[in-house]
């Protein structure tokens, strides 16, 4: 008796007896297929491996979530940047309008802006707006220029708006928190929370359309 692969399949023959070279009749040939290995591989190894991945997955987005506040990062992204904190939104918005009405040339100063924005930031947590655990988190957030960005075109009293997408907002976090806080999610981000400025700065109350290009 001996085995051999057919296939996928494991069988079982009977070999001919004393040597015998006849080749053995059908009905003397049994065979024995056992289930795919493909199949056995799948209850024996791959499923278990799944569940395990499963539960490691599992908790490593619990360390993300609970150790690390990553819930607690996205909600500042969404209230820093984008400007689901109205009075944040606001304050911001019109300390960018007034510095550029005063400085139309000389208005995209790294420093001066981030103070104004941290200033926004801050001045929520002192009214009592939103909980302790987000003062640090949006602490580290900051905005930025972006000289390469900026077009020199502008002069005069007038405004130009355009030259805002040169700002960007920068988050620093820790790794291995920054692998899900990239330099491309971050762009994304910073489009989205310059353009509502962007609108901010127009529709305000008191804006004339005129004086923005």
């Amino acid at each position: 008796m001996g085995y051999r692969r057919n296939g996928e399949f494991f069988s079982m023959t009977t070999a001919p007896e004393g040597g015998n070279d006849v080749t053995p009749l059908p009905s003397q040939q049994l065979m024995l297929e056992c289930l795919p290995f493909s199949r056995i591989l799948e209850r024996c190894l791959t499923r278990h491996l799944e569940i395990k991945c499963c539960e490691l997955n599992g908790e490593v987005a619990d360390i993300f979530r609970d150790k690390m506040n990553y819930t607690e990062h996205v909600a500042a992204l969404r209230m820093f940047v984008l400007m689901e904190q109205q009075d944040v939104f606001n304050v911001f918005s019109e300390k960018i309008v007034t510095h550029m009405q005063e400085n139309p040339v000389a208005w995209a100063d790294s420093k001066v802006i981030n103070t104004f924005h941290q200033s926004a930031v801050q001045g929520v947590f002192e009214n009592n707006l939103l909980p302790s655990s987000q003062r640090q988190i949006g602490g580290r957030l900051c905005v930025r220029a972006d000289f390469d960005l900026l077009d020199s075109r502008t002069s005069g009293a007038r405004i130009d708006i355009a030259t805002m997408k040169c700002m960007y907002f920068a988050f620093s976090v820790q790794p291995p928190l920054r692998v899900l806080f990239s330099t491309s999610i971050m762009q994304k981000y910073s489009r989205l929370g310059v353009l509502l400025v962007q609108v901010k700065a127009v529709e305000g109350p008191g804006q004339d359309a005129e004086e923005f290009m």
